[in-house]
């Protein structure tokens, strides 16, 4: 299967089980933690197109992002891989949407971020290497 293919699948998979995460962390809580709809309001924009960007990005980007780079993140191992990539998006989505909030509320959207995109990354980085994906070699692009 071409490598590109490889990649859209397996961030397909990645994202539905994060979504299968947040859904599981938010039965047990009372704050709902909504990742489109915080992309939806970093974006001035309504729910649905939040939750566009949302399955759009873990399909189709960082899957693409993983494959082209993924490489460079770790030695020998697609879930490490995955999960330094998604630990490094992770850091960004904080800087991004850390609500200004209580304590509690905090530390709970800093936990259910953090757990969300480590089961993220593994899978991504899982399934990868499971259906036989293989990462681009990125200096061949390169003109020199």
């Amino acid at each position: 299967m071409d490598d590109r293919l490889v990649a859209l699948a397996s961030g397909t998979l990645a994202t539905a089980v994060m979504v299968l995460v947040l859904y599981a962390i938010d039965a047990g809580s009372d704050y709902q933690f909504l990742a489109y709809e915080s992309l939806a309001s970093l974006f001035g924009t309504s729910a649905t197109v939040g939750l566009v960007l949302f399955v759009a990005s873990g399909v189709v980007v960082w899957p693409l992002v993983f494959l082209v780079i993924g490489q460079h993140l770790a030695p020998d191992s697609e879930v490490v891989r995955g999960i330094v990539l998604t630990e490094l998006l992770w850091i960004a989505f904080l800087v991004a949407f850390i609500p200004i909030a209580d304590v509690w509320n905090m530390l709970y959207f800093v936990v259910a971020s953090v757990i969300s995109h480590l089961v993220y990354g593994a899978v991504l980085g899982f399934a990868f290497g499971r259906l036989g994906g293989s990462h681009r070699e990125v200096r061949r692009h390169w003109p020199g």
